[in-house]
């Protein structure tokens, strides 16, 4: 049995490109890593 975990990193998104380097790096480190997006909420993304 395989655990999952689940985590949400909320930035500004004046941030978005440094957030999104972070997550490819984190995925490429752990191929099994998935991305998804919530839609914006005011200034922020999810």
């Amino acid at each position: 049995m395989s655990q999952e975990y689940s985590f949400t990193l909320t930035v500004p998104l004046v941030d978005l490109e440094a957030a999104r380097e972070l997550l490819e790096l984190a995925q490429q480190m752990n191929p099994t890593v998935r991305i998804s997006r919530k839609p914006n909420r005011s200034d922020y993304a999810r």
